[in-house]
Order: C-alpha cells, then structure tokens, then sequence
C-alpha cells in the first residue's frame, strides 16, 4: 500500500468507528477518571526529549477517548489539537469538558424542578 492508500484507510477506519452507534454508548466518565486522563496528557513533560512524539502518539488516543465519553467530535478535535500542540499539555481538556457538562445536567434538573 502506498503512502496515500494507508491515509485514506486510516481515514476510512475513523470514519466507520465514530459513525458507529454502538461506539458512543459508553458510561458517563468520573471527575476522578478525566483528571487520570489530564495527568496522563501531562506526563509528557517528564521526558523533555521525547515529550513531543509522546504526544503525538498520545493525540488520537486522547481524541478517541474524549469522543466515546462526551460524544462530541468537535471536542475530540480539540482534544487532539490540545496534545499535538507544543506547551498546551498543562491544559485539562477531560476535567474542562466534565465539569461543563455536569454544570449543563445540574442546570437542566434546578428548571425541572421548578416547574414542577
């Protein structure tokens, strides 16, 4: 296979695994359990010489996992964006994306209450 054949497969291959229904039933992820995630994103400083490569393999690890907990692509993306840039690590895009969505769910329960 050729240098492009392998992109279009891999490409292929993320196409059928993120439109897969059965791919975005997972359970809710924990604040204990995205904080482990940011820590492992972060562990790339620890080894300044191959930190970067670290987390150019880390990226769409980190994406993957980010998609099938929140279901969002566009947050995935960020995600990945968020490893492969240099000097972004220390940024908690899993503890970020947790403590909004739980502030939406809390939101969304305080008006159900009320009207009632």
């Amino acid at each position: 296979m050729t240098m492009k054949g392998e992109r279009i497969y891999f490409f292929r291959l993320f196409y059928y695994f993120f439109s897969s229904k059965k791919a975005t039933k997972m359970k809710k992820p924990t604040l204990k359990q995205c904080i482990i995630i940011d820590a492992i994103g972060m562990l790339s400083y620890l080894l300044p010489a191959y930190g970067e490569t670290i987390d150019f393999l880390w990226a769409p690890i980190s994406g993957i996992i980010f998609y099938l907990w929140f279901g969002k692509p566009l947050g995935a993306f960020l995600a990945i964006i968020d490893e492969i840039l240099p000097f972004t690590d220390f940024i908690p895009t899993f503890t970020i994306a947790y403590l909004l969505k739980n502030k939406n769910n809390s939101n969304n329960k305080k008006e159900k209450t009320k009207i009632s």
